[in-house]
């Protein structure tokens, strides 16, 4: 005589993921950016004056209060020396071995325009 457990049966459920918290999102962000930025010799006046803001809305991105523009992103990595991925995330692209560091096709090549 065999006994058979009986199947767990199977529920699918429809919801919708969460939402990531914006401002846990936005003071992450802000304190790399200062760890970043006192890894370097730059002050928060120099930051300012390479994105053409006040200091006041570095420090206003330092500590959470304001989300940095995107237009401000490419500025501020170029200047320390860092990728924005790392900004991001906290972490450089080698510690990823499987994300691509160029996100072009290598197989396409630019177009000659005269």
């Amino acid at each position: 005589m065999q006994i058979f457990a009986e199947q767990p049966k199977l529920c699918i459920v429809k919801t919708m993921p969460k939402k990531p918290n914006a401002e846990a999102f936005t003071i992450a962000i802000g304190e790399r950016l200062q760890s970043l930025r006192e890894d370097t010799i730059y002050s928060r006046s120099d930051v300012a004056q390479r994105c053409g803001v006040k200091p006041d809305t570095v420090r206003q991105w330092e500590i959470g209060r304001a989300v940095m523009p995107a237009i401000h992103w490419a500025t501020v990595c170029d200047m320390l020396y860092i990728d924005p991925w790392q900004l991001l995330t906290g972490r450089t692209r080698r510690e990823y071995p499987d994300m691509p560091v160029r996100l072009r096709n290598p197989s396409k090549r630019p177009s000659k325009r005269a």
